[in-house]
């Protein structure tokens, strides 16, 4: 498993962010990921009540993610 600092700069809807991952020696990049045991609905869905639940979860995730620095687990995949 590895751990790398990173800054939330962008909320794409309630389950997928978009961060500055800190790589080490100054570098930087910017990934969109999409965060683990966690499933909203699409903002695009057809269904008018699932996407009013997207929305209010994209509300929710930019309170309480959107500029915060947080910590990325990623485990390595054989």
């Amino acid at each position: 498993m590895y751990e790398y600092k990173a800054k939330i700069i962008n909320i794409v809807d309630g389950d997928t962010v978009d961060a500055q991952v800190d790589v080490g020696f100054k570098m930087y990049s910017t990934q969109r990921l999409r965060l683990s045991r966690i499933d909203t609905c699409e903002m695009n869905d057809k269904d008018l009540e699932k996407r009013i639940l997207a929305k209010d979860a994209k509300i929710f995730m930019t309170n309480t993610l959107l500029g915060k620095d947080v910590k990325i687990n990623t485990f390595k995949s054989d």
